[in-house]
């Protein structure tokens, strides 16, 4: 998804509205089960968010060097902030 929102521009409002509408509804998959699983309601968003970010991040990086580390130092470090919430 971070490929198509970098390359969706101004001329191509439609697909902004797209990509913004799948980032909020998996947003707020995380939230959601984050909450189910007893984490607070406001810390919940906030890890939801980083959890975007860094799952979003890593994958470009991943594929960029054709590594599966960034991959898994985004997965430990989530699970650590989860684990800390």
């Amino acid at each position: 998804m971070a490929l198509c929102a970098l390359e969706a521009g101004p001329k191509e409002p439609k697909l902004q509205v797209a990509i913004g509408t799948v980032y909020s509804d998996w947003s707020l998959a995380i939230r959601t089960g984050l909450v189910a699983n007893g984490v607070d309601a406001s810390a919940a968003a906030q890890l939801a968010q980083l959890a975007l970010i860094q799952i979003e991040g890593a994958l470009l990086l991943a594929r960029a060097t054709k590594s599966l580390t960034p991959m898994t130092l985004a997965k430990d470090a989530l699970i650590q902030a989860i684990g800390e919430a």
